[in-house]
């Protein structure tokens, strides 16, 4: 992989479950690491649901092979969006691993 490419600040966040004094559960989200990466890909649509109208964007983001990630993490951009990780696709020759996201919708 070659680090010229890799331009955008990302952050990588991992789920914790906490649980309160009252026994219920929660998730936070605990900052893994930030790291450089490449944007490969982002793309948008737009989807109708019960009469209302929804934005849906998708990203992908190269990563080198070396950082710790897992699918159903967080990868938030720096000044930007919030992605939910749903797929993570290894290319070991090349020492990178492409994260297919999609955005939080808020």
């Amino acid at each position: 992989m070659r680090a010229g490419r890799l331009r955008t600040r990302i952050t990588l966040r991992r789920p914790a479950t906490v649980t309160g004094r009252s026994g219920a559960t929660r998730i936070t989200w605990a900052d893994e690491a930030t790291i450089w990466a490449e944007r490969v890909r982002l793309s948008g649509t737009s989807l109708v649901e019960t009469d209302e109208q929804f934005s849906d964007y998708r990203a992908e983001f190269n990563i080198r092979e070396a950082h710790e990630v897992a699918e159903k993490w967080q990868v938030q951009e720096e000044g930007g969006n919030l992605y939910a990780v749903t797929n993570i696709i290894p290319n070991v020759m090349k020492g990178y691993k492409t994260l297919q996201c999609v955005r939080y919708n808020e």
